[in-house]
């Protein structure tokens, strides 16, 4: 029998640095064990310490890796291991890393000799192929490894005496069901019995678009999808044997067909109906349209209305190639959610082709005008496998990039320490470093105010009197004496942030390298470098630890100095109501939950917000305080995330961060008297909406 591992590795410092069952290795595993039945035995790995223990047990034929961002490193030192304790096992690798250029593929294969083959696209069909020629050829050919390298394999490249060795490009999978569930057939079993990895589906595969900035954009091809049985099979197997409670999928743009409604509607039946599952990661459709409303509607308690922009600046669209809602697309949708009490969120990159740090000031009040409910905001990263980290271009738009450990992204071994780091584009033709370093601090004070919500109802009440977004941070960065709490916690994130940046991958590996014995010794320490969770740290401190509430109070406070109005009075006052409301509606991790809290409020806040913060809070003003009742959109995702927190005793709140969508950092609010008439989970004006159907 061949012995077949795969693995899709993830580093483990202190926890696994990626957190969900390793799906695509798993497809190409069943795949191959459906073709070949007893003739081959396949086990799926997510880490290199089982790996290497199942090697040194029972060697086997082959190792297939799939490739990417997060263990392209660790990836390569695991294939060394195998080559050097088996030189015999074939080693495949496949995954978005793998190039689509044979001239690429060359130049891989010459400089990493521990790859045999690299397969590029669908996997499956190519390494089942290779496994057939391996087991037609066993006895046969006098060097296995030699034999399967010099025949052409359809999808798969090798390379034998520097040439290129390779089949005419597989097709594409194009019935899905066609590949038979790891999960239904066993396959991922012992991977559901812990808790560690979150299950994982792929609804849809393919992607549409050719953004530059990202992976998929370099591998677009056919939208496919299984069958609505097949899901719905999987989801309860799951159900039943996962341990892991929050649930993934895979795809680039959840919504993009009508099949994914059906798919939706069958996720929140379960979620009502058996508490499962208790979250939802999904990436929505780029595009809005009238399925993606629907799907939002339905789908309203597990996951955000994502209206994705990226950015507003016509000329970077245009070079980027990103499709985007446009501005009406956009305030429609945004007006549909409102109406419907759907939590909307937008994601900004600075650092795209043509984005200077003036236009993207320009993005950033322009999106903060629109009003979404959540914006995420990042510095871009060249990805291996994206168009822009190809040197042409590089090179056309003068990208110049720095390094930086990437989350948890240390593996250590007795024979080798492999670190993986995000390449940030810090300078182009359009930027300079120190412009980069100002946009820093705006992403630091957007993601804490309004990415998390934590100060957004300042920020727009701000915004209502006419002061704009990065006014406000340019008021708070540049008088840092009559800031000090938020001015020293942005440029503490920015000096952070630059000092744990290296010139190059090799540079930050030897820095690693020669602190091994310290991060032993403080591994946690260690992980705290990289950009998530270095932020998490500056939340727990200003909004979870501070009872006094001098963050919040300091952005009050520049909101008032920038206030320009003929009401002084009129708007400090509302400003002091929104401060003591801002810090009411925050839900504290570290804390005990409460499901409700009840506050007693001279403004129809709740109003205010379901209509977009559109106008000043004095048109909601009430002649007598009505009670308003605050409550989590939903509880049992917040609840099983903090229990997470306290039975790994983490005091950093990783879990709360990591499994929690911006829209549960936060409460609702809705008058007492609403919520007793309709239900806790009757969150929008149209009880029609509120049912899943």
């Amino acid at each position: 029998m061949m012995k077949i591992y795969l693995a899709d590795l993830a580093n483990q410092l202190v926890e696994l640095d990626n957190k969900s069952i390793p799906i695509g290795v798993g497809y190409v595993g069943a795949y191959c064990k459906e073709q070949f039945g007893d003739d081959v035995d396949v086990t799926v790995f997510r880490t290199f310490e089982k790996l290497k223990s199942a090697i040194l047990q029972a060697t086997p034929d082959i190792v297939g890796f799939g490739s990417y961002d997060w263990n392209f490193n660790l990836s390569l030192k695991a294939a060394k291991f195998v080559k050097d304790y088996s030189p015999n096992c074939i080693t495949v690798m496949g995954g978005a890393n793998v190039e689509l250029n044979p001239k690429d593929n060359s130049i891989f294969l010459e400089t990493y000799p521990q790859i045999d083959c690299l397969v590029y696209g669908d996997g499956e069909f190519p390494f089942a192929e290779l496994v057939g020629l391996i087991l037609e050829s066993t006895g046969k050919a006098q060097s296995i490894v030699q034999h399967v390298k010099q025949t052409p394999i359809n999808g798969l490249r090798s390379l034998v005496s520097g040439e290129i060795v390779m089949g005419l490009p597989t097709n594409i999978v194009r019935d899905m069901d066609e590949i038979p569930s790891p999960y239904l057939t066993g396959l991922f079993d012992d991977l559901l019995d812990g808790s560690d990895l979150m299950p994982i589906l792929q609804n849809v595969r393919g992607c549409p678009y050719l953004c530059k900035y990202c992976v998929s954009g370099s591998q677009s091809g056919k939208v496919r999808h299984f069958s609505y049985e097949r899901i719905v099979s999987e989801i309860e197997y799951l159900k039943e044997r996962a341990k892991n409670r929050f649930l993934r999928l895979s795809d680039d743009n959840f919504g993009i067909i009508e099949h994914d409604v059906r798919v939706g509607t069958y996720i929140r039946d379960s979620f009502e109906n058996e508490g499962y599952p208790v979250g939802l990661k999904a990436y929505s459709a780029k595009r809005l349209s009238e399925r993606t409303r629907r799907l939002a509607v339905i789908l309203k308690p597990l996951m955000l209305m994502c209206i994705s922009l990226q950015t507003t600046t016509p000329e970077v669209l245009k070079a980027t190639k990103r499709t985007s809602a446009t501005s009406e697309e956009a305030r429609q949708g945004l007006m549909f959610a409102r109406e419907n009490g759907i939590a909307t969120a937008t994601e900004l990159i600075f650092g795209l082709p043509g984005e200077t740090l003036e236009s993207m000031r320009q993005v950033i009040n322009a999106t903060v005008a629109m009003r979404f409910d959540s914006i995420a905001i990042n510095v871009l990263w060249l990805l291996k496998g994206a168009d822009l980290h190809r040197p042409e271009n590089r090179d056309k738009f003068g990208y110049k990039g720095k390094f930086m450990l990437a989350e948890n992204a240390i593996t250590l071994d007795d024979q080798f320490i492999s670190t993986e780091s995000d390449e940030i584009a810090v300078q182009s033709n359009y930027f300079s470093y120190e412009d980069w370093k100002r946009f820093l601090v705006y992403e630091f004070l957007l993601k804490m105010c309004y990415h998390y919500g934590y100060a957004k109802d300042l920020l727009l009440h701000a915004l209502n009197a006419g002061v704009s977004t990065t006014s406000l941070f340019d008021e708070i960065l540049d008088n840092p004496d009559q800031y000090p709490r938020v001015s020293s916690m942005a440029y503490a994130y920015q000096e952070n942030y630059t000092k744990n940046m290296y010139d190059s991958r090799e540079a930050l590996a030897k820095d690693i390298q020669a602190r091994v014995s310290e991060l032993r010794g403080d591994k946690e320490r260690t992980v705290s470098l990289s950009k998530h969770r270095m932020l998490y740290a500056f939340i727990v401190d200003a909004f979870f630890d501070d009872k006094d509430d001098n963050f919040l109070r300091e952005i009050q406070g520049a909101t008032l100095a920038l206030y320009s109005g003929d009401d002084r009075a009129e708007f400090e006052q509302e400003s002091n109501h929104l401060l003591q409301f801002s810090r009411k509606m925050i839900i504290n991790p570290r804390v005990e939950f409460k499901s409700e809290i009840r506050i007693d409020s001279t403004y129809d806040i709740a109003s205010w917000i379901d209509d977009g913060y559109l106008k000043p809070l004095s048109e909601y003003a009430f002649e007598t305080p009505r009670e308003f009742s605050l409550t989590s959109r939903n509880e049992l995702s917040v609840r099983s995330a903090m229990q997470r927190d306290r039975a790994q005793n983490r005091a950093d709140c990783y879990n709360f961060f990591r499994y929690m969508n911006s829209s549960l950092m936060r409460r609702s609010i809705q008058l007492s008297d609403r919520v007793h008439d309709q239900g806790q989970i009757a969150e929008g004006r149209h009880p029609h909406y509120n049912h899943p159907h």
